[in-house]
């Protein structure tokens, strides 16, 4: 299996990511590369600049839906630290 195929099973469906640099994505994956990966309808979210933690805002997305700031992004492969799909959060 390569390396990018373990992201096949999250595409086209709504994922929380985790950055290297701290920020969360909440979004569709909807394509994928050896270098970069993409989103759309997606929250770029810097947990650093929220008034709730991590986790409290991880399950109000979860219950809610994606607060969309983004139509379209996408981001370095290799900022990519952890994927899961929404409905796994807990």
């Amino acid at each position: 299996m390569s390396e990018e195929d373990w992201l096949h099973e999250f595409k086209d469906q709504i994922v929380c990511v985790d950055l290297k640099d701290g920020f969360v994505i909440y979004g569709t994956l909807s394509g994928y590369d050896a270098g970069s990966v993409s989103f759309i309808n997606a929250d770029f979210h810097d947990p650093r600049e929220a008034n709730s933690s991590k986790e409290v805002y991880a399950l109000e997305t979860k219950s809610i839906g994606v607060r969309v700031n983004r139509k379209r992004c996408r981001i370095d492969r290799n900022n990519l630290i952890s994927i899961c799909l929404i409905t796994e959060l807990e």
